[in-house]
C-alpha cells in the first residue's frame, strides 16, 4: 500500500463508510469519495515534495481529521512503519512531541529499541533531557542531515555547555549576551547552518555551564577549550551583544581566524564623551538615570521566582515572543533555560555575583585599541533604531549609535554596516538577513 492508497483507506473507513451509513446510501457521498481520491494525490505531494511548513500543515489537518482525540496524537509504534507514519517522521519528526520513547524511535528508524540504545551510548542519537530522543533528531538522521547534539565540554575549572549543529563546512562558534543562552540562538543558528558547521555556547554562568568568575581572559579559554575538545580548526566567531564584544577579542589575539563578527557587540554609554553632539549636561544627567535603570536589572540577578509566579511568567514570555515575530517554542526553551531548580525552589540566571562581575566588565571595556589591533577580518553590525525599553532615552541612544559608527569608522581595520530597521534585537528580528551577510563576509574572506 503506498502512500495515497493509504490516505484513502483511512478516510474511507474512519470518515466516509460511516457518513454513508448515516445518510443511508446518498449518491453525494459518492461524490466525496471522488473528490477525496483526487485530493490524497495532491495532500501526498505536499507531505513528499512541499515545503516543511506545507508539509506540517498538511499532516496536521489529516491527523486532526483521521484520529480526533481530546488527547495528544500518540500512535502505536507500528503506526510509523506504514507510508503515512514513515512520510510524517521524515518532514515533521513527530508532529506533536519534543522527545520520543526508545521504542517509538526504533519505529520511526525502522530499527531495534535496542538498536535505539546503541545509537544512543555512541553518541550517534542525542538524549532528551526529559528522557528518550528528540524526535527532530530522528527527522535528521532520517533525512541524512547532520544531527544537532548537546553536550558539556571540560574547560578545566567547569563545565562548558554547548550545542553542535554538525555537519562538514567551515566551523562557527555563535556566541549569545549577557543574560542569554544558546538556545536563543537557535533561529540563526539554523539560518546559518547550510553554509557553516555551527556550534552554540553556553557563556559560564549563563544556561547550561557552570559558574565562575567572570573576566574576558577567563571566557575566552572556555572557547580555547571548546575548539580544541570539538577539534574545531580556525572557527569564524560570531557574537551578539556581549557575545560579540568575546568575538571582538578572539579577533584580537587569534589573527588566523576567517573572521569575526560582532552583532551590536559594545559596551553601554558610560561618559558624556560617549554621547557626541548631546549637550554635556543632558548627557550627565541621562547617563545617571540610564545607570539608576542598570542598577534595578542588576539587583534581580539571581533571584527566587516563587512557585505560583512561574506559569505566569512562561504566558508572558509567550506574549513577548508573539509581539516580536519570534518562534515561541525557541524563545520558550531559552526562557527556561536560565531557570536553576533547586532545593525546591526556581531562580534565575545568570546569577547576582555573574551579573554584577559582567555589568563592571562591559563598562570599563574599550574596544578602540582592540580594533585597532585587529588584523583577521572583522565585521561589525551595528543596529539603526531604539528596543521600545530604550524610546525614553531615545536622545541618548541615537548619539550613542552616533559614537559607535565614529569609533568604527576611525579604526579603519573593521567593515561596519548600520542595518537597516534593526535595534538590539536583531538577531530575533532579522535572522535571515544575518545570516545572508554573515555567510557572505566569511565566504569572501576564506
Amino acid at each position: 500500500m503506498d502512500l495515497v492508497e493509504q490516505i484513502v483507506r483511512l478516510l474511507d473507513v474512519r470518515l466516509l463508510d460511516p457518513l454513508e451509513v448515516l445518510l443511508e446510501g446518498d449518491d453525494a457521498v459518492h461524490a466525496l469519495r471522488d473528490l477525496v481520491r483526487l485530493r490524497a494525490r495532491r495532500w501526498a505531494d505536499t507531505l513528499r515534495h512541499g515545503s516543511d511548513q506545507e508539509a506540517v500543515l498538511a499532516a496536521a489537518r489529516l491527523i486532526a481529521t483521521l484520529y480526533p482525540s481530546d488527547r495528544a496524537f500518540d500512535p502505536p509504534p507500528d503506526w510509523w512503519a506504514t507510508p503515512l507514519g514513515q512520510v510524517i517522521a521524515v518532514r515533521a519528526g513527530h508532529p506533536w512531541s519534543e522527545s520520543v520513547t526508545y521504542a517509538t524511535a526504533g519505529a520511526m528508524l525502522g530499527i531495534t529499541r535496542q538498536g535505539v540504545h546503541d545509537l544512543v551510548r555512541r553518541g550517534r542519537l542525542p538524549r532528551h533531557p526529559d528522557g528518550g530522543v528528540p524526535s527532530a533528531a530522528i527527522r535528521d538522521r532520517l533525512r541524512g542531515e547532520p544531527m544537532i547534539n548537546d553536550r558539556l565540554i571540560d574547560a578545566g575549572e567547569l563545565p562548558i555547555a554547548i550545542r553542535d549543529f554538525g555537519g562538514d563546512q567551515p566551523p562557527l562558534l555563535l556566541l549569545h549576551g549577557a543574560g542569554g543562552n544558546l538556545a536563543q540562538l537557535t533561529t540563526l543558528a539554523r539560518a546559518l547552518r547550510p553554509h557553516h558547521r555551527v556550534i552554540t555556547v553556553d557563556l559560564r554562568g549563563h544556561g547550561r555551564s557552570g559558574d565562575g568568575v567572570w573576566t574576558w581572559d577567563a571566557a575566552l579559554g572556555d572557547l580555547a577549550a571548546v575548539c580544541v575538545q570539538m577539534e574545531l580548526d580556525r572557527p569564524a566567531v560570531v557574537g551578539h551583544s556581549l557575545g560579540g564584544m568575546l568575538a571582538a577579542l578572539w579577533g584580537q589575539r587569534h589573527p588566523e581566524a576567517p573572521g569575526v563578527v560582532s552583532l551590536d557587540g559594545n559596551p553601554p554609554p558610560t561618559r558624556p564623551e560617549h554621547l557626541p553632539g548631546l549637550d554635556p549636561e543632558k548627557a550627565a544627567a541621562e547617563l545617571a538615570r540610564l545607570h539608576e535603570i542598570f542598577d534595578r536589572m542588576e539587583a534581580l540577578g539571581g533571584r527566587v521566582i516563587p512557585a505560583d509566579q512561574l506559569p505566569d511568567l512562561v504566558e508572558r514570555q509567550q506574549a513577548a515572543a508573539r509581539d516580536m515575530g519570534a518562534n515561541e517554542k525557541v524563545w520558550i526553551e531559552g526562557f527556561r533555560r536560565n531557570l536553576v531548580h533547586t532545593d525546591g525552589e526556581t531562580s534565575t540566571r545568570p546569577s547576582a555575583a555573574t551579573t554584577s562581575q559582567l555589568r563592571k566588565l562591559m563598562n570599563e571595556l574599550d574596544l578602540g585599541p582592540v580594533y585597532a589591533a585587529t588584523t583577521c577580518p572583522e565585521l561589525l553590525v551595528l543596529p539603526t533604531r531604539d528596543l521600545p525599553e530604550q524610546e525614553p532615552f531615545a536622545d541618548l541612544y541615537a548619539a550613542h549609535r552616533r559614537y559607535l559608527v565614529e569609533q568604527a569608522s576611525q579604526a579603519g581595520h573593521p567593515r561596519y554596516l548600520e542595518l537597516a530597521d534593526a535595534s538590539h534585537a536583531m538577531v530575533i528580528e532579522q535572522p535571515m538577513v544575518l545570516a545572508g551577510l554573515i555567510t557572505d563576509f566569511l565566504t569572501a574572506n576564506r
